[in-house]
């Protein structure tokens, strides 16, 4: 082992910021930056929660005061919305569109630039006008996004200008950001290890500085908004170990429509991203229209998610279990052209809530098949979720960490872990290659494209 001042000189000549936070007054200071961060993040994302929702109730009262007009007005107030977002991303911050956690990716690993203050103002304004029309996009990434923003701000605030502590303070604000959209403290910490390893720079003081950040942000939206279940549902029973088969066979489906969803996400991309302005502008109206018309026909159909796990996970579906499907089918484009529309929002939420739907009716049909000897098909929901998560994102460890903080269904973690692991190794198996490297080397390709001005 090299004596600490080999260490140190090492460290110094790799990054002076870095050795600079050796000792430990340097990092201790770094954390408390980090805790406010987390703590501005949890903030800022209960404000982002509560503009979206208000929103929505705006349109819902539009709508529901129109008459026999109600499936026209949902129609405009969706595209009318949507073309706002689409607008105020492209002309002010281009960056702040879709999920923006690939541009978190890209600016941890030094390949793309932060504009931390733009993202801040654009990702907010647009991001509560893009949830609260009704597209099917969650609010995950913009959290995720502005909290990374977040520490790029409090770095500036308080004269972090070296590299290191900007990285720190960057990815702190990003697991912050995943803790706060989903009160899943721990699964922002692992979001970061795990998802951003490729980008992370891991070591006692980094990975410090990101745990600070999430268990802050978790207090500032327990202080706000005060504690809760992510998804409400009931606990349920330890699954036989005989059923554990039945996930492992579970997780192999969802694989499959991890890959699906992946390459259907790149494939809906490569049609509107070529678009100029004014027909990406007017196919953003497009997909609004058509998103209203659905919300008005079948109001879970559209919006992040929560809606449709509230009313499945609650039984609140009439009807067969291939009802189930039937919406699964109809939400399932919807999130593709919700995100290539170019509205900012992520792709989170929308992927839990497909993982429910086919989670019950794989349930539901496993229960006819082998009637007494099945769990019942909410715990094919909470492995669902985990599993899609894992399939398309490529980070089990933080779809199943995730699931088990917001369902509290702890007991299934057996379960849970074996339709993860299956998903993932089946969607990679297949060749499909996790969603947000994808979407930045989109990123990075587009860019060095565009010829200079």
């Amino acid at each position: 082992m090299h004596p600490p001042e080999t260490d140190r000189a090492e460290l110094e000549r790799a990054d002076p910021g870095r050795a600079e936070l050796a000792a430990p007054r340097r990092f201790a200071a770094l954390f408390a930056l980090a805790a406010l961060t987390g703590g501005a993040a949890g903030t800022l994302a209960t404000a982002f929660h509560l503009a979206a929702d208000n929103v929505q109730a705006l349109r819902l009262f539009l709508v529901s005061h129109s008459g026999g007009l109600a499936w026209a007005a949902s129609m405009l107030a969706t595209a009318a919305l949507t073309w706002l977002a689409v607008w105020a991303v492209r002309r002010f911050a281009p960056e702040a569109g879709g999920s923006g956690i690939q541009e978190v990716e890209g600016a941890l690993a030094g390949l793309r630039p932060f504009r931390w203050a733009r993202v801040l103002l654009v990702k907010f304004a647009a991001g509560a006008a893009a949830l609260g029309s009704g597209l099917a996009l969650g609010r995950e990434g913009p959290t995720i996004q502005m909290g990374a923003a977040l520490g790029r701000l409090t770095a500036w605030l308080f004269g972090r200008d070296a590299p290191y502590a900007r990285h720190c303070l960057a990815a702190s604000g990003a697991g912050a950001g995943l803790a706060a959209a989903f009160g899943a403290p721990l699964a922002g910490v692992l979001f970061v290890v795990e998802e951003m390893r490729e980008h992370f720079h891991f070591d006692f003081v980094s990975f410090h500085c990101v745990v600070v950040a999430c268990a802050a942000a978790q207090v500032a939206c327990l202080l706000l908004a005060g504690p809760g279940q992510a998804i409400p549902m009931p606990v349920l029973p330890d699954p036989d170990t005989a059923s554990l088969a039945l996930f492992l066979a579970f997780g192999l489906t969802v694989g499959l429509a991890g890959t699906a969803f992946n390459a259907c996400l790149t494939r809906t991309l490569d049609l509107f991203e070529p678009l100029a302005a004014r027909p990406r502008l007017t196919a953003a109206l497009a997909v609004g229209a058509l998103t209203g018309l659905c919300a008005w026909a079948w109001p879970i159909s559209a919006g992040g998610g929560h809606a449709t796990l509230s009313a499945v996970l609650d039984h609140a579906l009439a009807g067969p279990a291939w009802s189930l499907l039937a919406l699964f089918a109809l939400r399932f484009p919807l999130t593709m052209l919700s995100y290539a529309s170019g509205a900012p929002g992520g792709i989170f939420a929308p992927m839990l809530a497909l993982g429910t739907l086919w989670g019950v009716f794989f349930g539901a049909a496993a229960q006819g098949l082998f009637p007494g000897a099945c769990p019942p098909p909410d715990a094919f929901a909470v492995a669902g979720m985990g599993a899609l998560f894992a399939a398309t994102v490529r980070a089990p460890m933080t779809g199943m960490v995730l699931i088990l903080e917001m369902t509290r269904n702890y007991q299934l973690t057996l379960p849970l872990m074996l339709a993860c692991i299956t998903a993932a190794a089946t969607a990679a198996s297949l060749g499909t290659r996790p969603i947000y490297r994808v979407l930045l080397e989109r990123v990075l390709a587009r860019e060095s494209a565009t010829p200079p001005i």
